[in-house]
């Protein structure tokens, strides 16, 4: 398991309860359990209780590609 010392000290948890982690990542449920599906997204049992490894999930989110976004452009006369 990989660790990523770079995220932490920003206040965010090691784990996290997947309704957070789903906040947290900006990601939905079904989403988060495709990930995990996938060996994407690391999710632990803790006394009956999944939990999401938010550092890993967040680490894995960080290799992904930039989006390629083309800027807006304003039409004559409108917003």
């Amino acid at each position: 398991m990989e660790h990523h010392p770079q995220l932490q000290g920003h206040g965010l948890p090691r784990y996290a309860a997947i309704p957070k982690a789903c906040d947290l990542l900006g990601i939905g449920r079904t989403k988060l359990y495709d990930y995990a599906g996938q060996g994407l997204i690391r999710i632990v049992k803790a006394g009956g209780r999944s939990l999401v490894d938010i550092d890993q999930a967040l680490g894995w989110m960080a290799t992904l590609p930039t989006a390629d976004i083309a800027p807006q452009t304003r039409k004559p006369g409108g917003e």
